[in-house]
């Protein structure tokens, strides 16, 4: 089975991935609109799915073109296929295995110094990389209040300021 993700593709590639893929998986909200309207209007036969990574559903995550939505988080199925009439299932996150289960002694805070009595507070800008997430984490941490914890993924500029 040949899966197509979405993610981030830009409408005039759209065509080229599509041909031939026995269903569409769309993990951007804007992608699963362009996947609802090519199902709209014929060009698309196969069925149309959209992992909904966000807790909320918001109206650009919802087109009744979807022919189903996966959902990660709790109530999320219910809600769409209420809202929608669109079939949806509840899944479990999309993450690697190592990190289903916490492993013993590696805990998130296993690493701050002893007495550490500031609040963690997770900076990310998603997968758009919108923001300037390390003047955020300056000012978080300028505060004397906050230890900023930066995701970065890949991004080794990020990862060494």
């Amino acid at each position: 089975m040949l899966i197509v993700d979405l993610l981030g593709q830009y409408p005039f590639r759209l065509g080229r991935l599509l041909r031939g893929g026995d269903a569409v998986v769309s993990t951007f909200h804007l992608a699963g609109l362009v996947a609802g309207r090519l199902r709209r209007q014929g060009r698309l036969s196969a069925p149309s799915m959209v992992l909904v990574t966000d807790p909320a559903a918001h109206h650009l995550w919802r087109d009744r073109s979807t022919d189903l939505y996966l959902c990660a988080y709790p109530g999320q199925a219910g809600e769409l296929s209420h809202d929608l009439g669109v079939p949806s299932m509840s899944i479990r996150p999309v993450i690697r295995p190592q990190f289903r289960s916490p492993r013993a002694g590696l805990g998130f805070t296993d690493w701050l110094p002893d007495g550490e009595d500031r609040k963690v507070v997770m900076v990310s800008t998603g997968s758009s990389r919108i923001g300037r997430p390390a003047r955020v984490a300056a000012a978080l941490y300028s505060t004397g209040r906050y230890l900023p914890v930066v995701l970065c993924g890949h991004n080794r500029d990020l990862e060494t300021s």
